[in-house]
């Protein structure tokens, strides 16, 4: 079943080059880097027949290019270093920490037929013309288990033993037409308990997000908070990475402590990006985000944010009392991506 024309490229790389591009200054060299780097993949999807072969394409899976080491030549360069203190004080709470050798997980195209666990499913296309998004149901013995919705939806691949060894995972991509997440992902699995379904955002630059985190066997599932991207319009430019854990109720989000070795290693560098990069709002939340997520204090947080922008002149853009409030809620609050139902009648996950 052919879920997506090749038309659907070019609304794809509308979708795709708005990543990035959004809420960037064109004065700013990581900008114009960034620019260049996602016009290159752009001319190459061009040239593709099939999102089969877009899963394929070299470069199209690496990190957001605005997070790699660019070399720049300007004149009377300026550097200022992040305060010594607050680098010293966090560097001490998240150090001894040290993230996992996570283990990645293996795909398959899909080759017709049912999903994994006998699951049929139906897709009615859109069209972009009118607005109208492609829209797949989910069948279990004729009984309709739930339905996506999303602007463009691609042909799904499956995950092999997710979540855990020698069960599978039928993945949905898809364009949710959203300017702050533009890309999500569907997960829809069978146990002996039951389906399971999640719908999350994701980074377009790691689709490819089930990695065994601590090489237990269970997978978990890399994601990014988009309750928190728009909860500000000043976190644009932030990415606030989630995971998903699974266990016997299905997929469920982590708590602040569950992970700290990962967000320790997020948390720092944006931590070297707050002094690195412009504009340094954005690292700074996302900072604050991830130092929570590691497991430390939001006392310890509130201080070392007052202290970055008093460094930097932020304060007319971060009020360092209502940040942590901020992140403190929508931590709290967030429990994966929920896109609207085209239908009143959807039968409720099990």
């Amino acid at each position: 079943m052919n879920l997506i024309s090749r038309g659907f490229f070019s609304l794809f790389l509308i979708v795709f080059l708005s990543v990035g591009l959004v809420a960037s200054d064109p004065a700013d060299i990581h900008s114009a880097t960034a620019t260049a780097y996602f016009e290159d993949i752009a001319r190459e999807i061009l040239k593709l027949d099939s999102f089969e072969d877009l899963l394929k394409l070299e470069g199209f899976f690496v990190d957001d290019p605005r997070e790699q080491p660019i070399e720049t030549t300007k004149e009377n360069p300026v550097s200022i270093p992040a305060t010594t203190q607050v680098a010293t004080r966090i560097e001490s709470l998240l150090e001894p920490v040290r993230p996992f050798a996570a283990t990645e997980t293996v795909y398959v195209e899909y080759g017709g037929g049912p999903l994994p666990g006998g699951v049929e499913f139906h897709f009615e296309p859109g069209d972009p013309g009118l607005g109208l998004p492609d829209v797949i149901e989910f069948y279990k013995d004729g009984v309709l288990i739930d339905t996506l919705s999303g602007k463009t939806i691609l042909r799904p691949i499956i995950a092999l033993d997710t979540p855990t060894v020698e069960s599978e995972t039928a993945v949905f991509l898809f364009l949710t037409g959203d300017y702050a997440t533009p890309m999500g992902a569907f997960y829809i699995t069978q146990t002996e308990r039951g389906i399971y379904t999640l719908t999350v955002a994701i980074s377009p630059g790691q689709v490819r997000n089930i990695v065994d985190i601590d090489g237990d066997g269970t997978k978990e599932l890399r994601v990014l908070d988009d309750h928190m991207v728009k909860s500000l319009e000043v976190t644009e430019l932030s990415e606030f990475t989630r995971f998903f854990k699974w266990t016997p109720d299905g997929w469920i989000v982590d708590k602040p402590g569950d992970f700290p070795g990962e967000y320790a290693e997020l948390s720092l560098q944006n931590l070297d990006d707050v002094s690195a990069k412009s504009p340094r709002t954005p690292f700074v939340w996302s900072f604050a985000y991830h130092s929570y997520m590691a497991g430390v204090e939001l006392a310890v947080i509130q201080e070392t944010v007052s202290e970055l922008v008093e460094e930097y002149s932020l304060d007319w853009l971060i009020e360092p009392v209502e940040l942590v409030k901020v992140i403190d809620l929508n931590i709290s609050d967030y429990v994966g991506y929920v896109m609207r139902k085209p239908y009143g009648n959807i039968i409720p996950n099990m």
